[in-house]
């Protein structure tokens, strides 16, 4: 039977039975507005697969294999707390899908856009995907979120304090008391830096990347001791004393730098 589509009603594709659109559920998002299955084909449809899942493994969404949990990552919030495809469905479909990822770019550079780098005024944070799971995303990537910049500094202020926090927990150094608000208030707006002069960003890994460094090396990450400085100050400074930078000044200006 072929289908026919008019102003009294439909050809189901379920049943394949000509019915009035009063047996069809409504959906403004289709052309006639209701629905292709009749509400008696949609109340009838065939349940979907259940896959095996014991205490000794799964079988796999993809493939449909039946898998130890040894083969699949742990995911919290899922079934018995790992990733409802193993670990082989999971690389194939990153890589079918990593020629395809479209990211806008930045028009100045012509690249992707780096964290803190500036977008119409607003500072970028991160990309966002089409989907949150990596086996049904398309490879899309159009949307990023920014941040004003009383907003940028709130969420580098956070970063450091984490970063402090992570340094004392693995004993990088033994201790500090930075505030929060204190961070905030000691932070040049005009982003020049108070050592050199020099304007400052908020793109990592640039010589004038904003950092956060001790003003007096004797003493601990605290508030009072500690300024936003260049990541040009920050390395010429060092781990150096006054003492030792005047030293080093001299021995430039003897040699004629």
């Amino acid at each position: 039977m072929s289908k026919i589509i008019n102003d009294i009603g439909r050809t189901c594709v379920g049943c394949q039975e000509f019915l009035e659109w009063k047996y069809f559920h409504k959906n403004i998002s289709r052309p006639h507005g209701y629905r292709e299955k009749c509400k008696n084909c949609r109340k009838n449809k065939i349940p979907s697969h259940k896959p095996k899942v014991d205490d000794y493994g799964r079988e796999c969404s993809k493939c449909k294999k039946y898998l130890s949990w040894s083969n699949f990552d742990k995911q919290s919030g899922n079934v018995r707390g790992y990733a409802s495809s193993c670990r082989p469905c999971v690389k194939k479909n990153k890589q079918k899908f990593s020629k395809t990822l479209i990211k806008p770019l930045n028009p100045k550079t012509g690249e992707l856009y780096k964290r803190g780098e500036e977008v119409n005024g607003r500072y970028f944070v991160s990309y966002i995907h089409t989907s949150k799971h990596p086996l049904d995303y398309e490879g899309k990537y159009n949307l990023y979120t920014t941040k004003s910049f009383d907003e940028y500094i709130k969420l580098l202020v956070h970063q450091r304090l984490k970063q402090r926090d992570r340094n004392v927990q693995i004993g990088v150094i033994e201790s500090h008391n930075l505030t929060f608000n204190h961070l905030i208030d000691i932070f040049p707006r005009n982003m020049i830096c108070p050592v050199l002069g020099i304007k400052m960003v908020f793109v990592a890994f640039q010589i004038n990347s904003i950092e956060l460094d001790r003003i007096n090396i004797n003493k601990p990450y605290e508030d009072g001791n500690v300024a936003w400085i260049s990541a040009k100050a920050n390395r010429s400074k060092s781990d150096s004393s006054s003492k030792e930078l005047y030293k080093i000044a001299d021995w430039l200006k003897s040699h004629g730098s």
